[in-house]
């Protein structure tokens, strides 16, 4: 019988899912468009060589750990792929009015002083005219003054949007169960479903805040495939992780 040639072209979706202490799994998150995923596995082992032959071969090599890690590049800059890649915690903070916000006492001319707050409006600082004696940057949430003040005892009133934050590094990575459900696009009605039961993310290698290329920005991450031992570690689930295949 002829060989059949086969390939593959993946392309898919990844999903993240929080796990507790016995394994459970929660709702999978998908993380939006990742445009790499590799994952790299790995074996500790050491090697004995004979001392019968006087040659010295190598004849048994010993395995003594298992690992793994997956590669992945992030393109949806999200509140919740920036918590997981940044190691931090995220917080939202609900639109309101501000007053007594205070400005330092001496402002020169071309000083810019940003706000608490971005998203701003309807900025006031006491008997000062926007326009004349300052600029607002409301995107942003920054004032740039005009005209050189001494002794300022204005305060700064305004409103200000909705937004969300995160603080980096304020927190130790989850353990997560990773699904990866994938298409063949070299092949007609072929599938994959690869899941990772346990899996510890590093912080980013890169956050590129100026793109001058002609590529989008990504997060690029990787994550350490660990041992799940809620799992049995039988032939059909194992303890790290399986590949499951789909063709119709």
């Amino acid at each position: 019988m002829a060989h059949v040639e086969t390939y593959s072209y993946g392309q898919g979706k990844l999903y993240l899912a929080v796990r507790d202490a016995m394994g459970n799994i929660g709702a999978q998150r998908w993380v939006g468009d990742v445009s790499e995923l590799s994952i790299s596995l790995s074996v500790e082992s050491f090697e004995h060589t004979e001392s019968y032959s006087g040659a010295r071969q190598k004849v048994r090599k010993i395995i003594t750990g298992k690992s793994g890690e997956i590669s992945a590049k992030f393109h949806e800059l999200s509140v919740e792929n920036l918590s997981l890649t940044l190691l931090g915690s995220a917080s939202k903070k609900e639109a309101a009015s501000v007053s007594g916000e205070a400005l330092p006492k001496e402002i020169k001319a071309g000083d810019r002083i940003t706000l608490a707050h971005q998203d701003v409006s309807e900025v006031k600082i006491g008997s000062l005219v926007e326009g004349t004696d300052y600029s607002v940057d409301p995107i942003f949430g920054a004032v740039e003054f005009l005209k050189d003040i001494q002794n300022n005892t204005d305060t700064v009133a305004y409103k200000h949007g909705a937004s969300e934050s995160v603080a980096m590094l304020t927190e130790n990575p989850q353990d997560l169960f990773l699904r990866f459900e994938g298409m063949n696009l070299a092949e007609l009605n072929e599938w994959t479903v690869v899941e990772l039961y346990k899996v510890n993310f590093n912080p980013t290698e890169a956050l590129n805040l100026i793109n001058n290329d002609n590529s989008l920005d990504a997060l690029s991450t990787k994550a350490q495939v660990l041992a799940d031992t809620t799992k049995v570690g039988d032939k059909a689930l194992g303890r790290f992780g399986r590949v499951i295949k789909i063709r119709k």
